[in-house]
């Protein structure tokens, strides 16, 4: 497979592995970031630059979530802006520079490398969905939390939005107000967190095969890269 055809299929980023799994090398790739051809988005993650240009900047961030969701797997769910950003709710002022998850293993909450990760004290089994092979925050849920967490003003677009598109009533972002407060009395009170099981264990059975990394590695053909196809 040419390295244009790898890097424009797929789920719209690339990953060293996969290149190394293709035929190409380490020296393919430098030399496909410096031609323009590619651009490095994280750590071992790139895309097509020509593709990757021409989308929204809510676009992009779905690209970089996949990135992420697709190699810390099951143990977390999309959450916040970044949930919001696959729902396809309208933001205004909000910070893409960073994805959100929340943790559904008991990890602490951190900020590492580009990645927010919130503890999951208040997420049920019923905040979670599956979309496109990962476990994202339901979106009245989503919604919720960026409403919380932003300016007046990036509350009011992204609820607005959620309306608009029927992601969300007014009966369910009460809900989620409720279901908000409900958990931190359980967690202050030393109560187990609800349950994740059964979300996880859907998303571990439709999970495709990884590499020791965490990521899928896998070259999308059979064939040998043409040499004459590789960037240079």
């Amino acid at each position: 497979m040419n390295l244009v055809d790898l890097i424009t299929t797929g789920r719209g980023y690339v990953t060293r592995g996969q290149f190394l799994d293709c035929g190409y090398s380490d020296r393919d790739i430098r030399a496909a970031v410096r031609s323009g051809l590619l651009r490095r988005r994280r750590q071992g993650v790139y895309v097509h630059a020509a593709t990757f240009d021409v989308l929204s900047p809510e676009q992009q961030h779905v690209v970089d979530v996949r990135s992420v969701a697709d190699k810390l797997g099951p143990a977390v769910a999309v959450s916040h802006q970044s949930a919001c950003a696959i729902h396809g709710a309208a933001m205004y002022g909000t910070r893409l520079d960073r994805i959100h998850v929340t943790r559904l293993d008991g990890a602490a909450g951190r900020t590492a490398h580009g990645i927010v990760h919130h503890e999951g004290q208040v997420v049920r089994d019923d905040d979670l969905e599956e979309i496109d092979g990962m476990l994202v925050v339901k979106a009245p849920r989503s919604i919720f939390e960026l409403g919380t967490t932003g300016s007046v003003e990036s509350a009011i677009v992204v609820m607005d939005s959620g309306l608009h598109l029927a992601l969300t009533t007014p009966r369910t972002s009460r809900s989620s107000v409720a279901g908000s407060r409900a958990g931190r009395a359980r967690a202050g009170r030393g109560t187990p967190r609800p349950s994740r099981t059964d979300a996880r264990s859907r998303r571990a059975s439709r999970a495709p095969a990884t590499s020791s990394a965490g990521t899928t590695s896998r070259c999308p053909s059979s064939r040998s890269p043409s040499t004459t196809s590789r960037a240079s």
